[in-house]
């Protein structure tokens, strides 16, 4: 049995691939980017490694992960996300790039970069979408249509996907493409009407030995799907898939994502994930345990007998995504029959459920504790929006004032100031601190869980501080790293998704860290004003403020004993 290290921590890919290989007797290691993710609680987990991730040092994570191999000395790594896979492909390292799943050189220079994806299918003869270039005639276009990047993962942007952005209007594409700086690094993609579907692959030297195609059940109002239903293979896309996996000498597992009209019989080729995809747990259900036939490909260095069997009719859904979906339908005012279907949706699910047709993506008999968890996490969600409503609870309340007491017993030096972005709230708090302590017995930072580095902040943040005699002008938005969180004697956040990052990234600094909005009167959380216009960042900045006062005298107490 091999010793394996998978990157990642999300509830789909991720712990598909660990329950696959810990149920087939491999020794799994797991190297996540979040330490309080749902996932880590997997009982075939052997051990969990923590190494800042790639975004915040890329040569550092580069070096550190060289470093556990030759400690660990892994037989195989797999990376399941892009911001893991781009680097190790793209980046010198001294791991032994045989040990790496990845989907060779040819397979992930074509299929990360969705242009190219696009001009090969062309040439084999694949149907595809019409796509043009930004540069053509606004006026040309027909509605709606998608604005897409070429790649939703580069090196110099590890931090954040690049999202595909439907556009109705030419009005709507004039004003994305105001906020684009690089407009070649884009494409437009014209409508398909159709309904999502998958087929997934494990290929060995371009040849397909094993395939799985899903449809989507529901469709979620910002795109993905959250109930998917293993469907029969389709000839027509199989035989599609098999000639981009020839042609770029495919070595490893892809999902190949169509659009397909039941109407027309009509199909097409949108974009390929040559990585392990989200709707890997359905596959494992429907009987197609794609990890594990990699590692044994990878293990005889060719490929596994051909198998293109599996059952057809098992449904999977991803229980928070699905929760998700129903909150935003249900926000937003144009979306009744929307949350309509995917109630309609959930308790068809549950009736299949019933019947041993369907499953959840983190339902497992032999590992509950992650399904378990994200219930809990599922009900922590529920008592936010409630404490959003009603302000911090009691039980909040007297942690913080222990949490307050336990940390004013040293005198605090080092204060960090943190938020999301390091653009709105905490550039705004770490200035109004540092403006009062202008010496040098205390020293005020501001950062945030967000890159890239160095972005200014938003007018209205600059206008909303000016009034209050201070200035963003100047401010450039940084990076919370580890020598940040580590230096701090006291750091100051602004609510549960601040709270929730810092648990996640830097545990270990959670004991030293306070929710700002406990110094307000009435204790509660200073929501983010972004994108909320200017009176939301003058409400925003007068809590700041009145907040920021009671912590100076906390500061200062903690000094003069």
């Amino acid at each position: 049995m091999a010793k394996i290290l998978v990157i990642g921590d999300d509830l789909r890919s991720f712990l598909a691939v660990v329950r696959s290989l810990g149920r087939a007797g491999h020794e799994v290691h797991v190297l996540p980017e979040r330490l309080n993710s749902i996932s880590l609680s997997s009982s075939f987990i052997k051990k969990i490694h923590k190494i800042a991730p790639a975004y915040s040092d890329l040569d550092r994570w580069l070096m550190l992960l060289t470093q556990l191999d030759q400690n660990e000395a892994f037989d195989y790594i797999i990376p399941c996300t892009d911001q893991a896979m781009v680097p190790l492909m793209l980046k010198e390292h001294g791991i032994n790039s045989d040990k790496i799943a990845t989907p060779g050189d040819r397979a992930f220079s074509t299929f990360i970069d969705k242009w190219e994806t696009h001009e090969l299918a062309v040439k084999l003869g694949i149907a595809r979408p019409e796509v043009s270039m930004i540069d053509t005639p606004h006026d040309t276009h027909h509605y709606p249509l998608f604005l897409k990047p070429k790649s939703s993962i580069t090196l110099d942007k590890l931090s954040g996907k690049q999202m595909v952005v439907k556009i109705g209007s030419m009005q709507e594409l004039e004003a994305n493409l105001s906020s684009l700086d690089h407009h070649e690094e884009y494409f437009l993609e014209s409508s398909f009407e159709g309904i999502g579907v998958g087929v997934s692959v494990l290929a060995w030297a371009g040849e397909v030995s094993h395939a799985f195609q899903h449809e989507r059940v529901s469709e979620g109002i910002a795109g993905g799907s959250s109930i998917r239903k293993s469907v029969p293979l389709s000839k027509v896309m199989l035989k599609d898939v098999k000639k981009l996996a020839e042609a770029t000498q495919l070595n490893g597992v892809a999902m190949f994502e169509f659009r397909y009209n039941p109407s027309t019989k009509a199909h097409c080729l949108l974009e390929v994930n040559a990585r392990f995809w989200g709707s890997l747990p359905l596959a494992l259900f429907a009987g197609v345990d794609f990890p594990s036939l990699y590692i044994e490909s990878l293990q005889r260095k060719k490929a596994c007998a051909k198998n293109f069997s599996y059952t057809a009719g098992k449904i999977s859904r991803a229980l928070t995504a699905s929760i998700y979906d129903l909150n935003r339908s249900l926000e937003q005012k144009n979306s009744f029959s929307k949350a309509v279907s995917l109630v309609f949706h959930g308790l068809k699910a549950a009736f299949h459920h019933l019947i041993n047709k369907a499953t959840i993506d983190t339902q497992s008999k032999d590992d509950p504790a992650p399904f378990e968890q994200e219930w809990a996490s599922l009900k922590k969600m529920i008592n936010n929006k409630i404490r959003k409503l009603l302000g911090r609870t009691a039980i909040d309340r007297k942690t913080a004032h222990h949490q307050k007491c336990s940390l004013s017993s040293k005198p605090l030096k080092n204060i960090l100031v943190l938020c999301y972005g390091n653009i709105c709230r905490s550039p705004f708090l770490g200035q109004y601190l540092q403006n009062h302590f202008d010496d040098n017995q205390i020293s005020v930072i501001s950062a945030g869980f967000h890159m890239p580095e160095a972005r200014m902040s938003p007018p209205d943040a600059k206008a909303a501080s000016e009034k209050l005699g201070q200035s963003l002008g100047a401010h450039r938005s940084r990076y919370a790293s580890p020598s940040l969180m580590e230096k701090a004697d006291l750091i100051l956040y602004f609510d549960h998704k601040n709270e929730d990052d810092i648990q996640a990234f830097y545990p270990e600094s959670f004991s030293k860290s306070l929710n700002v909005g406990d110094f307000l009167n009435q204790p509660q959380d200073i929501v983010d004003p972004y994108g909320k216009g200017r009176d939301a960042f003058d409400a925003c900045y007068a809590q700041i403020e009145a907040a920021g006062a009671k912590i100076i005298e906390y500061i200062e107490r903690s000094h003069n004993g």
